[in-house]
């Protein structure tokens, strides 16, 4: 958390307990609650100090409680400098606890005075949160005009902490939209500056920051160790928010490496780490990417708890975005479960969200899961539906989503099966397998497996078609993935039984 345009107190366990204690004392005194501007001013330069300490402990709800106080102790002085930094403070803290409500009202709040008294550094800082709350809002555009807006005023102020900052915020947007290659950009440009500011909080932000980039790749190798890096500074500083943030991107790796049981104990331990900071947001999170792991496994009841779980927890946050990524992840189980009624519900519900949000990202994923759909249930793939898959595979071969690019490469493979284009599809298949190979993405190279065995099979070349399915089965035995298991055996079965 940055309050004053510095590092936040880098202090172990032992000493934090102490200095909070410390703070209490000071902080209670009856001196210190004197009417008077002076003694008020250092009583809210304490506490504002102490919530510092709150925060980079993961102690939110208390750093929430000390910033009210802030700011009663603030509107007692009518000095506008102490309201204005107090209401950027509480906007700071609103957005570590997933409001992008209050997060807006107090930034608005901090800007009104900020302006008021020509504090240029103040009015970007607000600036950057209100982008951060319109992003949640949906309304990207405003978003990006805003950290923009900051990134000016920080230039002509020549601050390169927000300046890196900035950056960061600019790249969290591109990656949400599906703007990857951008996101890489702003995120290496933020860690450079963060490194020159020797930052040790900022620079693990923007490593973790990076991973994810890279994870999105499906440059796992890379992605991982982006993760350690940044995981290793967290532990040395005590970060226990930054901390459940990479085992988060950790059991994601796992995940989609096909090592499930690692990824869901990564995902437990960052859960733990979420509630004991009172991370509400995050922890629907995390509740999806659990349930991920159990579809994966084929466990799908425990999956769908777990979904409903982070269904509650992103409705009551109003996160729009993230409620429809969990509706995505719910309609491709139910799609593995041949429940295709359930599956249309889920995409009818991102469709209305995402109405709203025009995400590019959205919009890709969808497509995805409709053509899925489609094809599950023999539905007709007409021009419009084609010409939408080549607009999705020249995205992600734009934006280096090579995971990305694989599936739709599969999916185009797919559409030529039912053609009867065996050749063309079997072309296809190799291409996306290839990538899936590159990104250790065993559970998507064991499906493409399988479609490459009914192409040979159709093809006439039974041979092959038994070579390519048994390498299928292998994978998925391998992975424990017990619903894909099932199919590809019982498939693989049919043909070798057959005369």
């Amino acid at each position: 958390m940055k309050t004053g345009g510095k590092d936040n107190f880098l202090i172990k366990d032992v000493g934090t307990r102490l200095l909070l204690g410390w703070f209490k004392v000071v902080t209670d005194d009856e001196i210190f609650r004197s009417t008077n501007n002076f003694r008020n001013m250092m009583r809210w330069s304490l506490l504002l100090r102490k919530i510092n300490v709150l925060s980079i402990t993961g102690e939110i709800k208390m750093a929430l409680e000390t910033g009210n106080e802030c700011l009663l102790i603030a509107e007692k002085t009518a000095i506008k400098k102490l309201i204005s930094d107090t209401n950027l403070c509480l906007a700071e803290i609103y957005a570590d606890l997933g409001d992008f409500f209050a997060v807006k009202d107090k930034a608005t709040k901090a800007l009104i005075f900020y302006e008021q008294i020509n504090d240029i550094e103040g009015e970007a800082w607000s600036l950057n949160q209100l982008g951060r709350a319109f992003v949640y809002e949906g309304r990207l555009d405003e978003a990006i005009e805003k950290h923009r807006s900051a990134e000016v005023l920080f230039k002509k102020c020549n601050n390169l902490e927000g300046q890196a900052y900035t950056h960061n915020n600019l790249a969290n947007l591109y990656w949400r939209n599906g703007s990857t290659a951008e996101a890489q950009q702003s995120y290496e440009a933020a860690l450079e500056l963060f490194k020159r500011l020797g930052l040790q909080q900022q620079i693990s932000l923007a490593l973790n920051n990076l991973g994810t980039v890279f994870q999105r790749f499906g440059d796992h190798s890379a992605s991982n160790r982006y993760f350690a890096d940044s995981l290793r500074i967290r532990k040395e500083i005590g970060d226990k928010m930054g901390i459940g943030t990479v085992l988060n991107n950790m059991g994601m790796n796992a995940l989609f490496l096909g090592n499930y049981e690692s990824a869901i104990d990564h995902l437990q331990q960052a859960l733990r780490t979420r509630r004991e900071t009172g991370q509400i947001k995050e922890m629907g999170i995390i509740y999806s990417n659990i349930g991920n792991a159990y579809a994966k496994l084929g466990e799908y009841d425990k999956a769908n708890g777990f979904y409903l779980e982070a269904l509650d927890i992103k409705k009551r946050m109003h996160d729009d975005y993230s409620l429809a990524v969990t509706y995505l992840s719910m309609a491709i189980a139910a799609l593995d479960t041949r429940k295709n009624d359930e599956a249309q519900e889920c995409l009818n519900k991102v469709s209305a969200i995402n109405k709203k949000l025009n995400n590019d990202d959205l919009h890709a994923r969808m497509n995805e899961v409709a053509v899925t759909l489609r094809l599950e249930t023999d539905m007709p793939i007409d021009e419009q539906v084609k010409k939408q898959i080549e607009i999705d595979i020249e995205s992600a071969m734009r934006n280096k989503m090579q995971v990305r690019l694989a599936t739709f490469l599969m999916l185009k493979g797919r559409i030529r099966l039912v053609e009867n284009d065996y050749g063309e599809a079997n072309r296809l298949f190799t291409q996306s397998l290839d990538i899936f190979i590159n990104s250790s993405d065993r559970y998507n190279r064991g499906k493409v497996l399988y479609f490459m065995g009914i192409a040979h099979c159709l093809a006439g070349n039974s041979p092959k078609a038994i070579g390519v399915l048994r390498e299928s089965l292998d994978i998925f035995g391998t992975i424990k993935a017990r619903l894909w298991l099932n199919r590809v055996g019982s498939f693989l079965k049919e043909k070798e039984n057959r005369p």
